[in-house]
């Protein structure tokens, strides 16, 4: 009796169970086992809702991560994402989830309500800044630390020739081109005097030395110095030694003057740097020394470029600037083509706002892209758990800098990080803050 009883009772039990799971939930779908998480999919377990039958997408971007970091907007866009600013508003496509409207973008304001997603943050915010926690974020603690630029190294190799000074050409009212290079120069060093500003270590040197003829030195007039940008040295060498009242004389020793930088003991420091150099030739006139130091003929710009080349082989990148109507255009064009910089054409100037636009030009070209990573409370940082941001924005992982769309490290001792191409390119182009943390996994999102 007792047996037949509890069968009775268990036979109940499940009949009750049953008809409790297959009941309506409050939105009339059904929850039983066409997954109980209502989505009608006939899987188990999708409890996100996304239709995708995996466990854990709570942030609904349909993408099966969990990754509440980075909305998968790009799932469904109608162009491929390549680091363009279609709209024009600032924003790179990786970070702007519509690069087809200038008013939607990470930062703009939020119209509550009106179900456009203005600021890329997920949602069309109804929260008037009240931030939504979801809890089954992972919690993690999220540390900030301060990144800053490789340095990299510049020597400054000026044209002190004849031409450059007042009154040249039998002209009375030339105040004489180096009157207009030097404060252009002088602004430049003063831009960068403050070494955390851009981590530049300056060197300055002049072809022809002592104002004679073809001649040159054994050694740079001021060769770099690691961990010091030098700017205030060299802004009083050229006020003082080299200040309104120096009159230029000389040949033009450009192809001689360029290959002492082929050799290492010449200026041991700018030679020997583990950072990327530049050699920065600001020139008035075309080369005119003959080998055995006499003016006359010059090189050819086939020579001129190939030891260009050869300095860029040797990890010297190298820029030009053509001051004046002297200049050989040919000879400038081919040292710039083999230079190995973005400018493969000589820089044109014939005033000193040229001059400082050119300066500014370069000087953007070389903010470094690669970043120094400081150890974490001494301690190695941990490298599966770092994350950098540019103006707020989450960049992702992109191994090898593959996509040209986020940042990779380009050290074994995670020292150094690399921003890609895409990145870099905001970077130098300004206004543009670049963070980091460390103790929360890093975001390595699928650009495809």
């Amino acid at each position: 009796m007792k047996t037949a009883f509890l069968k009775y009772f268990i036979g109940l039990l499940a009949l009750a169970l049953l008809a409790f799971g297959c009941s309506n939930d409050a939105t009339g779908k059904h929850s039983g086992d066409d997954a109980s998480n209502g989505d009608n999919d006939g899987k188990d377990g999708d409890k996100d809702g996304d239709n995708d039958g995996k466990d854990g997408d709570k942030d609904g971007d349909k993408d099966g991560k969990g990754d509440k970091d980075f909305p998968d907007w790009r799932d469904d866009l109608p162009y491929d994402i390549d680091g363009s600013d279609r709209d024009g508003d600032g924003w790179i496509d990786i970070f702007d989830c519509n690069d087809l409207d200038p008013d939607i973008h990470p930062g703009a304001k939020e119209i509550p309500g009106d179900g456009i997603d203005s600021n890329c943050d997920g949602y069309d915010d109804p929260r008037d800044g009240i931030e939504i926690i979801d809890p089954s974020e992972e919690v993690c603690a999220a540390n900030d630390f301060t990144v800053t630029p490789v340095p990299v190294t510049m020597m400054i190799l000026q044209d002190m020739s004849g031409s450059m000074r007042p009154g040249y050409g039998n002209d009375p009212n030339n105040p004489g081109r180096w009157n207009i290079v030097r404060p252009a120069l002088l602004s430049l060093l003063d831009d960068y005097a403050d070494y955390s500003t851009g981590n530049i270590e300056f060197g300055f040197d002049l072809f022809p030395r002592n104002r004679s003829g073809c001649t040159l030195e054994s050694s740079p007039l001021m060769d770099t110095i690691p961990g010091d940008s030098q700017s205030a040295e060299i802004i009083d060498l050229l006020e003082i030694e080299y200040g309104a009242g120096f009159t230029p004389a000389g040949s033009t020793p450009l192809r001689y003057a360029m290959e002492l930088y082929l050799d290492a003991s010449y200026a041991p420091n700018f030679l020997s740097s583990d950072r990327q150099s530049y050699l920065l030739i600001i020139s008035d006139g075309a080369d005119n020394c003959r080998p055995n130091g006499t003016q006359g003929t010059g090189a050819t710009p086939a020579e001129l470029g190939a030891i260009s080349a050869e300095l860029f082989e040797a990890d010297v990148k190298t820029f030009v600037i053509g001051f004046g109507g002297d200049i050989d255009p040919d000879q400038l064009n081919a040292i710039a083509e083999a230079g190995g910089t973005p400018f493969t054409e000589f820089l044109y100037a014939d005033d000193q706002a040229n001059l400082e636009e050119a300066f500014s030009e370069i000087a953007a070209s070389i903010v470094q892209c690669d970043f120094e990573v400081p150890k974490q409370d001494g301690d190695d940082v941990d490298g599966d758990n770092v994350n950098f941001y540019l103006n707020g924005e989450v960049v992702p992982f992109d191994k090898d800098c593959a996509r040209g769309l986020g940042w990779t490290w380009t050290r074994d001792d995670l020292t150094e990080v690399r921003m890609c191409e895409a990145i870099c390119d905001q970077l130098q182009k300004g206004n543009a803050e670049l963070t980091a943390t460390w103790g929360c996994p890093t975001v390595v999102v699928d650009l495809q």
